[in-house]
């Protein structure tokens, strides 16, 4: 019987809409779409599909600029510091911890940084700093769809589909099983309870492996 409830639910929440398409029709102009298409395509992964149906992933986000399709990585760079204290007006520890350090200087810049080491005339460190490389993909006239998964975007539906299922799954199993209470008599409402939870946390789970793909379709 649960095997069934699983089915269920998930061919329920599969059947219910995965997916929204957007076309340069949608928005009026390729500007527009272009504009939209960035805005919600900022740090995410996103699968670019060609017209040849061939596919790769971009991890940290893409952008469409000049009709071409740019990705962006995320480095870290370290860079070793050392200055002479004369050159220094402030040093602040934060917390009880004296291995990192932010360093006001005399022409006013302000630096952070780990590994610091202080002696008598001199305060040397490691400055990190985050940087983004942007990288050239392809040109839009041979991307087929660029899409996204969104995982919590059908959450609702799975609570909303997961819990009378559940309940409903509960009542016939009391009926098939003949499961009694304490008192002897059906045990519907416990039963119930405990299948209508089931029912939501098998929904939840289905609906975040499932996902919700929002697709830009470029060339048909």
């Amino acid at each position: 019987m649960k095997n069934i409830y699983f089915a269920g639910a998930f061919i329920f929440i599969f059947f219910t809409g995965c997916s929204s398409t957007y076309t340069v029709t949608d928005f009026g102009t390729k500007e527009k779409f272009y504009e939209e298409f960035n805005n919600n395509f900022k740090d995410r992964e996103a699968k670019v599909t060609l017209v040849d149906d061939s596919s790769f992933i971009a991890q940290n986000g893409v952008e469409i600029n000049h009709d071409t399709l740019l990705s962006f990585k995320k480095l870290e760079e370290k860079i070793h510091r050392r200055f002479a204290l004369s050159d220094v007006t402030d040093i602040y520890f934060p917390g009880s911890t004296t291995t990192s350090a932010s360093v006001a200087l005399k022409n006013g810049n302000k630096l952070t940084g780990d590994e610091v080491k202080v002696t008598k005339d001199s305060i040397s460190f490691v400055e990190s700093k985050s940087i983004v490389v942007i990288k050239t993909l392809v040109p839009t006239d041979i991307i087929k769809t660029i899409s996204y998964n969104d995982r919590w975007r059908r959450m609702p539906l799975g609570v909303l589909t997961g819990a009378p299922l559940g309940f409903l799954s509960g009542i016939a199993l009391v009926n098939v099983f003949r499961i009694k209470d304490y008192h002897g008599g059906l045990d519907y409402p416990g039963v119930s309870f405990q299948m209508t939870v089931l029912g939501v946390l098998t929904g939840c789970i289905t609906s975040y492996l499932i996902g919700f793909d929002y697709i830009y379709q470029f060339n048909p």
